[in-house]
């Protein structure tokens, strides 16, 4: 009888610790969970395409899924030259994702591109950059800097090719006379 009182205690409470341990596995990001093929730490990247100009990585860790054709990239620099060889875009990232086969890029926090030969700077806290055909979105907030103003705004699409860009909101802005 004395050691009924601690052993239902045990009993009742017990379930619960494991009750919460699966609760915390459920809320594990997948990317945890799944093994990656290849795990690179404090590295450099090439990304080649047939066809396309490379684009280079480096990043503070990169993770590679194969057979899921993505990459995850925590701490994010990369860059892309153009067919001349010229530096085409530069950006920054805290968190990336890209589908290798389609060569989309999720950008995540802190997100910041540059268009080199005009300087049209993005910044947003997340974005999607198709590498394949230099397009650029983004639902959030943006901010674009060009050499005469800036514009600050919602529902970004640019193209990167041709220099234009659309807001679907324009929240804040001044441009510059010549």
């Amino acid at each position: 009888m004395r050691y009924l009182l601690p052993l239902s205690i045990i009993v009742l409470f017990l379930p619960s610790c494991f009750l919460g341990n699966q609760k915390a596995a459920d809320q594990m990001h997948v990317d945890e969970l799944a093994l990656a093929d290849v795990k690179l730490v404090e590295t450099k990247l090439t990304l080649g395409r047939e066809g396309k100009e490379p684009i280079r990585l480096e990043a503070e860790s990169i993770k590679w899924f194969e057979n899921e054709h993505r990459v995850v990239i925590e701490n994010l620099e990369l860059s892309q030259n153009d067919s001349e060889g010229n530096l085409f875009i530069t950006g920054k990232a805290d968190q990336a994702e890209i589908d290798t086969k389609s060569m989309v890029a999720s950008l995540k926090g802190n997100v910041h591109l540059v268009k080199e030969d005009d300087r049209m700077e993005i910044e947003a806290e997340s974005l999607e950059l198709d590498t394949e055909e230099s397009r650029v979105t983004a639902a959030g907030t943006v901010t674009i800097s060009l050499e005469d103003g800036y514009l600050i705004g919602r529902q970004l699409e640019a193209d990167l090719l041709a220099s234009t860009l659309e807001l679907s909101e324009i929240e804040k802005g001044v441009m510059y006379e010549k």
